[in-house]
């Protein structure tokens, strides 16, 4: 049996609506680990009067 031509039209509509969330999703997750990177910093970067007052 073959789908109708609305049926297509629907089928064709959600997989649309689906790509254009999954695109804003991977935008947002990018912006997002770009944010986190810029904010972060390595313990290696940090000066050790900092790290011996982590261990206490």
């Amino acid at each position: 049996m073959k789908p109708s031509d609305f049926q297509k039209t629907v089928q064709c509509r959600f997989e649309s609506c689906l790509k254009k969330i999954v695109r804003s999703v991977v935008k947002d997750y990018g912006k997002a680990l770009k944010r986190s990177k810029n904010k972060e910093i390595s313990f290696t970067e940090l000066p050790d009067v900092f790290v011996d007052n982590l261990a206490i």
